[in-house]
């Protein structure tokens, strides 16, 4: 892989020392490297390591017209896959660069915060994808720049080379090369000597008179060049003048980092500074430009490491604070000032290695220059904020990543924002058919994911969509498949036609119940077709028998019994549908006790008919109006005496959950379900009226314990099977992997 990094100059800093050390190992690990900047310390160093260097004046706003020139002439020389930039100016000119020139992938680094004020905030540009080098930095990216899609945004580390950073690098070179006190105690301070980040140099040069007569032999080492180093150059000497000695001793800027380091009892500093320090097994005090947090010890890693050592969030540096915690680290004894430098080393070993850092990059890379090609699109009734459909999709994508982690995921939705954000996937809108299009012609295989798509009982819009979008993938995309579907029912023929067109050349077709595979053999489609489980199933696991606190909200106590209830309005609805319900639900808590719990599956849709059957109620009953995740519907569901309703999934959850369930037969669907799982507790509407639900109602009572060990080794049957769906899904993505080509389209 061909790498341009991109920063304003290669001087000593937090984020000159990252991209440094970054280049240099993934030059190791055999990937071309070249860096564009305005120079600096660290030039000789990566030259050294064999990688170009290309000079522009990045680090000015005068000299930008300058830069972009350069800089679009070395990427038009150098020919990077990859070009990272690793500062706000540098990615600005790299955005404008690549709007022109799509041969690379653009990404950047984010190492720290900015002004969002004014023009330069609204020209922030990031690129396809970024990495931040922390979580709040992070967080501060979601916050600030609404274009970057959380699920682009990646988190590294300052990675250290531990193995250059270590206690065992020599000082005697840089001790003698300034004619230091080899017994001096000594406090190393490295950084960029600009205003925004060097406070805790000009607050060591404040406190050294107070701490050189507390602390005899002190010295002061401070590493960095910048724009405040006369002013700190000048307190300096006078500082060393009233004492009649060298107190403070500025080194300018260096790049043998490790060297000063290992000459110091400890240090002050933060970011990749203090990281490096620690590395050594040196004390730190951690306080900079960003606030103060004192001695890092055990009791502060969990802050430390939430701001990534740069006390964000903290408190301004306190000069006697500072000192008191000078005077502590120098008050301990050499044991234990060597047990927490060997805590220190540990924590970066553990947590901040440079190989973590390479890895992390390098997934960013992979993944920036997959952009737009995709392994599976999946296309289901998503982004409706239906309960049943979206735990589908939970399940869906839960099992293929539980086989490949890195699968790359497209989701056509109603809601592709939200999508994205809850699943962590690329996603687009379902109507919009460019972008359909265009996802589908890069994509290895297209999913019709779950539920009953099908079908022309809703109308006959549904399936003129669907065989549309499954026509057009058969020919755009590499494999197609039907993801554990329910068919039917198909009530014109003009319907029965589409989808027998529409199927056949399908690769493979997975259905959730055999009523749909003897609906689909009626039409003359039987070949590659498979019966297994519904995806839901594969979330067993989910299961912790933990119940949501919403039950405990509305008044439902540990260890009260209680069912489930879900209805919906439906076509061909009996009038006296809600009466009958609420009757039921009546019989349910004067007969047994039981509390009436009311789950929407499609919050706030069901919202309407769930409080009409409340009112027609003459006993309380409770409706959690809210949206559920997958994992609280089942585990209330878990723990109800059994589940009654008009939805499917309802049914689908009891049966995951090894509770009884009832259905009430809107749809053959339902009662094809309960049949495959060999539970035949199911009502027609009309017969509601009638009081046939109450001798069902009483058979699930009476066997609940028979029914509920039934169900668990059917769940487990149905899990197994649903797995099955996942792997045949791999399978067909492994069978296309020779079919792109080197620009990532299809033959």
């Amino acid at each position: 892989m061909k790498i341009l990094m991109v920063l304003m100059s290669l001087d000593i800093g937090g984020a000159e020392t990252h991209v440094t050390e970054l280049s240099k190992e993934l030059k190791r690990q055999g990937h071309e490297i070249g860096i564009v900047s305005a120079g600096g310390a660290y030039v000789s160093d990566i030259e050294t390591a064999g990688i170009k260097h290309f000079y522009a004046p990045l680090n000015k706003h005068s000299g930008m017209p300058k830069a972009y020139f350069t800089l679009k002439r070395v990427i038009a020389e150098f020919k990077p896959d990859i070009v990272h930039a690793h500062a706000r100016l540098p990615a600005f000119l790299c955005h404008i660069i690549h709007k022109t020139n799509k041969r690379f992938a653009f990404v950047t680094s984010a190492h720290g915060t900015y002004d969002t004020r004014g023009i330069i905030g609204f020209l922030s540009r990031w690129g396809s994808r970024q990495m931040a080098v922390s979580e709040d930095i992070k967080r501060y990216l979601i916050q600030n720049y609404r274009k970057i899609k959380p699920q682009n945004i990646y988190v590294s580390v300052n990675g250290v080379d531990t193995e250059k950073f270590s206690a065992d690098v020599s000082a005697e070179d840089f001790i003698n090369e300034f004619g230091l006190n080899p017994l001096a105690t000594r406090i190393v301070y490295v950084s960029r000597l600009e205003s925004e980040v060097c406070a805790g140099a000009y607050a060591l040069i404040r406190l050294a008179p107070r701490l050189a007569e507390k602390i005899s032999g002190l010295e002061i080492v401070l590493t960095g060049d910048g724009g405040c180093f006369d002013e700190l150059k000048a307190s300096a000497d006078e500082v060393n003048t009233a004492a009649g000695r060298r107190v403070v001793i500025m080194t300018g800027a260096r790049t043998d980092i490790c060297k000063i380091n290992a000459s110091a009892d400890f240090c002050v500093a933060t970011s990749r500074s203090a990281l490096e320090e620690m590395a050594q097994e040196k004390p730190c005090i951690l306080a900079g430009s960003f606030g103060y947090m004192g001695i890092f010890n055990e009791d502060k890693l969990a802050s430390a490491m939430s701001n990534n050592f740069t006390c964000r969030g903290t408190h301004d540096i306190d000069d006697d604070e500072l000192f008191n915690d000078i005077l502590g680290l120098y008050g301990m004894t050499k044991e234990e000032r060597e047990a927490l430098g060997a805590y220190s080393r540990g924590v970066v070993v553990q947590n901040y290695s440079l190989r973590k850092m390479v890895k992390d990059n390098l997934k960013m890379y992979d993944d920036a220059l997959s952009e737009g090609n995709y392994d599976v699109a999946v296309l289901g009734y998503y982004g409706y904020r239906n309960s049943g459909d979206d735990t589908l999709l939970h399940a869906i994508i839960g099992s293929l990543r539980k086989r490949n982690p890195d699968i790359r995921i497209a989701v056509f939705s109603n809601m592709p924002e939200e999508t994205a954000k809850i699943y962590g996937v690329h996603s687009e809108n379902r109507f919009d058919v460019f972008a359909v299009r265009k996802v589908l012609k890069h994509t290895k295989l297209f999913i019709m994911g779950g539920g009953s798509l099908l079908q022309d009982g809703t109308s006959r819009r549904s399936i003129v969509y669907y065989t549309a979008c499954l026509n057009m993938a058969k020919r755009l995309c590499g494999r197609t498949m039907l993801y554990a579907n329910g068919v039917g029912p198909f009530l014109h023929k003009s319907s029965v036609r589409l989808a027998s067109k529409a199927l056949r050349g399908v690769d493979i077709i997975t259905l959730r119940d055999k009523d749909s595979a003897e609906d689909l053999k009626k039409i003359g489609i039987d070949e590659n077709v498979f019966v297994t489980a519904d995806p839901v199933f594969s979330l067993r696991n989910s299961l912790t028998g933990k119940t949501s606190y919403e039950l405990e909200y509305k008044g439902i106590k540990k260890g009260e019994k209680y069912i489930c209830a879900s209805p919906r309005c439906f076509k061909g609805q009996p009038e006296n549908f809600e009466k009958s319900f609420a009757n039921l639900c009546d019989y349910v808590v004067r007969e047994y006790g039981y509390k009436v719990v009311f789950l929407p599956m499609q919050y706030p849709y069901d919202a309407k008919i769930i409080r009409s059957i409340q009112k027609e109620m003459q006993e309380e009953s409770v409706f959690i109006a809210s949206r559920l995740s997958a994992e609280d519907m089942l585990n209330i569901i878990s723990g109800s005496e059994f589940a009654v309703g008009v939805r499917l999934h309802l049914l689908i959850y009891a049966s995951t959950a090894g509770v009884p369930g009832i259905g009430i037969v809107y749809d053959p669907k339902v009662s094809g379900f309960q049949r495959y799982i060999s539970q035949p507790y199911f009502i027609q509407p009309r017969s509601l009226a009638a009081g046939d639900c109450i001798t069902v109602i009483d058979e699930c009572v009476k066997n609940k314990a028979d029914i509920s060990e039934s169900l668990k080794n059917t769940a487990e049957e149905m899990e197994r099977k649903s797995e099955q769906t996942a792997d045949m899904a791999i399978k067909l993505i492994k069978e296309t992997e020779g079919v792109f080509n080197a620009k990532n389209t299809w033959h």
